[in-house]
């Protein structure tokens, strides 16, 4: 039977000058949602998350040529470790994904490869995703506002068993790692570095 895989959001806030395990299972509801992650693809396809109801969100792929909008439920599952300016911040962030087949294909459906993401801003025929911050008085920084350095990253780099979530269905965990830089409208550069997201994925019969 097909399998279809459904990625949980990651949705946290951590003060990165006190990490520890134990705040891997603190309650993500109610945190606000200040990063956002959109993937881009060539031809005007673009995937991103909108707030739901019954703190579900959705994941809506509008294609530009068409019109057509698909929309998945997500919630919350796991955290994000990132380190921006002096690494005392805190930060939300948000990850969408899509239906695939099987985990060795994440992201292959709407033309993402498993480790060919960019997040150069120049790179607009490749797939690439967007990452976006705004801060407490309203200022928006996006990973697309400026170019980003050679040293940029954004890719599936390990994919193991987890367990099983509460609906009884097979969980593998993904790791992500990234590092990029954020520019307000005025060109101001926030650096995001050495960037580690951890998303449960649920295998769904």
């Amino acid at each position: 039977m097909t399998k279809h895989i459904f990625l949980f959001i990651l949705l946290n806030v951590l003060l990165f000058s006190a990490c520890s395990k134990e705040e891997l299972y603190i309650d993500y509801t109610e945190l606000e949602p200040v990063f956002k992650v959109e993937a881009v693809r060539g031809m005007g396809d673009t995937l991103r998350i909108n707030a739901g109801v019954d703190d579900f969100y959705l994941l809506t792929l509008s294609n530009y040529m068409s019109g057509d909008t698909i929309y998945h439920p997500y919630s919350i599952f796991k955290k994000v470790e990132t380190c921006a300016e002096n690494c005392n911040e805190s930060f939300a962030m948000e990850l969408y994904d899509v239906a695939v087949d099987a985990v060795d294909t994440l992201f292959a459906e709407y033309g993402f490869p498993q480790e060919a993401f960019s997040l150069n801003a120049s790179n607009g025929e490749s797939a690439r995703v967007i990452l976006k911050y705004t801060d407490p008085n309203g200022t928006v920084f996006s990973s697309d506002q400026g170019q980003q350095p050679q040293t940029q990253y954004f890719k599936v780099s390990h994919i193991e068993l987890f367990g099983t979530n509460e609906e009884g269905h097979s969980v593998k965990l993904l790791k992500i790692n990234f590092s990029c830089n954020l520019y307000d409208e005025f060109g101001n550069v926030m650096s995001l570095e050495n960037g580690i997201l951890h998303i449960g994925v649920a295998m769904i019969d």
